[in-house]
Parts: C-alpha cells; structure tokens; sequence
C-alpha cells in the first residue's frame, strides 16, 4: 500500500504551464500532510511480554556399546521419559574412537513442529541403563511479564545448569533452542529466536598436554550461546564456567550446579548476553592453561592418560585415584 509519504515523493510536479504559486502551494500543503502522517504513524509502545520456549534438539558426540566397552549415552526429559542416544557417523580425524563406540549423532527431544522442551538431563551409563555416571542437566525459564518495548534490552529467561560427566575431546555438543515473544500488543508478539547452547568440555591441560591447572576457572566445563554453526554461524555470546563436582576443583563454597540470566532485546528477539551469574564463572573465551610448572601425577593416572591417548577419547572428569581431569574410556 502507497502511504501519504511516498505520495509526497512520487506525485508528479504540476506542469509547466500552471502558475508558479500554484505549484509551490500544491507541494507546501502535500508536505504538511506528509509530515502529518509521519508523526501520526503507530508507534510500538510498551506493552506487557512474556517469553516461552526451551530446547528442541542435541547434535554432538555420543557413545554406545563397542566390544568389551558397555557404555551407553543418554537423555531424559523430567516428567516425561528417557531414552539412549547412539552415534550414526564416525568423526573424520578419529578413526579409533568410532571403534570404540564414539561418534557423532543427533537427538531430538520433540514430537510436534513449535514444541520445546524446559529441560534436558544427559548422561553416560552402561547399556541396560542400570548405571549411570553423574549426570548432566541444562534448563530454561523464560521470564513473563516484561513491560518493554521495541529495542529495550530486557531479561529473556535465566538458565541453569549441572555439570556432570560427558563426553570430551571431540567437537562441542550442541543443543537447539527456540524462544519466542507473546504479547497483546502485536508489535511485541511473534518475535522468534533460533540459537544454539553449545557445551566445551575442558581437560584442565595446556594444548600440548605438558601442564595441568588445579584451577577450578581452568577445569570448568563452558556453557555459550552460537548462531547456527550448520550455516557457518561462529559468533558466540558469553562463555558461562560450570565447576567440576570433584571438592579439588571447586571454589571455596562452589558447587557443580550454577545458573545466569539471558537478557535480549525485540527487533526480531536478539541476545545481548548474559547477566547476575549464581555458581558460575564468566569469561570472554575458554581459558587456556599456560605457563604452569608440569604437574606429576599419580601412577595410575600415567596408566589413564596413555590409555586415553591410545584411543583417542576422554570424558570430562577426574578419577578418585588421580588429579587429571583427562580419564580414558576404560572396559572394565
């Protein structure tokens, strides 16, 4: 539809044979109904907003049993139901971990197009499902009643998250989420965001594997937001530190459980980043250990770390019987 501002521009000028205080009139009054219409044009208000949504899917590494080795990943939906997830394709540049039963997969937490779910608890245990290592656990609550307007920064939902032990050493997990907007006010309603909440699990070595950090910011699994890597999305929001459940690499007083604030703005439903972290740490990147004087490690951890190396796999924590986080996967 042509509004009275385009007419201002695109109406012909009056031809040259008509008076000249006739045409200068004609554009005069053309531009005050202009100006008119511009200051009269609806503007977004403020308006009451609410936030709903959560989690869709996970694509990353997983594992199922491989020869001697039972042991199975697995994702479960509170109040709902649980379900093992095996890897359908081998990573490229390690040959040796799809061997041993680790790969790259998918899985999907909906049935229906438009569904999310709140939580997600995601685990390694063995194939019957009888045993279980610690757990993981990601969750959303999206905020409700914001009174904002179009590009006022305000708060989305807040995330909390466990850390547990999952699978490291190979690309980061992934889990899909999808927010949306709900408002009376239609220029506040309908706002969407697809985002992905990637996990990095650390090894709390340096990139040679010469140093270890007993520091709990170094050994802390790493929480980010990303636009979507499938269509060379790199741009990450935040890098929020989840601590390792083991009393050695935890802050005086920390926990393995923390939770942050996602604050965005509507323009469509944008991210800005995150805000009041409780248990976690916030960083600009992952740290990097350098510059530590080389750790000596226990006896049996040499023993794990060759075994890990050897198979090209290492879960996210540490035994009871040495101080790497870099465990290999063991048969027994």
């Amino acid at each position: 539809m042509t509004t009275v501002a385009e007419l201002c521009l695109t109406t012909a000028p009056p031809p040259a044979r008509r008076a000249r205080g006739s045409a200068l009139g004609r554009i005069w009054w053309l531009g005050i109904v202009g100006a008119i219409a511009l200051t009269t044009a609806p503007v977004a208000q403020a308006d009451l907003v609410d936030v709903t949504g959560g989690f869709t899917q996970y694509f990353g590494p997983l594992e199922k049993p491989a020869g001697s080795l039972d042991r199975q990943t697995y994702f479960s939906i509170p109040g709902a139901y649980s379900f093992a997830a095996s890897p359908n394709a081998a990573y490229a540049d390690l040959p040796i971990a799809w061997e041993n039963g680790v790969g790259n997969g998918s899985a999907g937490f909906v049935a229906g197009l438009g569904e999310t779910r709140p939580q997600i608890d995601f685990y390694i245990g063995n194939a019957s499902g009888s045993t279980t290592l610690l757990r993981n656990s990601v969750s959303f609550t999206p905020a409700k009643g914001a009174d904002v307007g179009v590009g006022d920064v305000f708060k989305l939902g807040s995330f909390t998250f466990t850390n547990g032990a999952w699978l490291g050493g190979f690309p980061d997990s992934l889990f899909q989420m999808n927010l949306r907007t709900v408002s009376a006010n239609p220029a506040l309603d309908g706002h969407m965001l697809g985002t992905y909440l990637g996990l990095h699990v650390t090894d709390g070595l340096s990139p040679d594997g010469s140093r270890y950090s007993p520091d709990p910011v170094d050994n802390a699994d790493y929480f980010y937001l990303t636009s979507s890597p499938f269509f060379g999305g790199t741009e990450k929001i935040g890098y929020v530190g989840v601590y390792e459940a083991d009393p050695e690499l935890l802050p005086p007083g920390g926990s393995n459980t923390g939770s942050i604030d996602l604050y965005g703005q509507i323009g469509s439903l944008i991210p800005i980043g995150f805000a009041n972290p409780q248990g976690v740490t916030l960083g600009s990147a992952i740290p990097v250990v350098d510059g530590l004087p080389p750790a000596i490690p226990e006896p049996g951890t040499w023993a794990l770390l060759l075994a890990g190396l050897a198979t090209l796999w290492v879960a996210a924590h540490p035994s009871a019987g040495g101080r790497r986080k870099a465990i290999a996967r063991q048969g027994a």
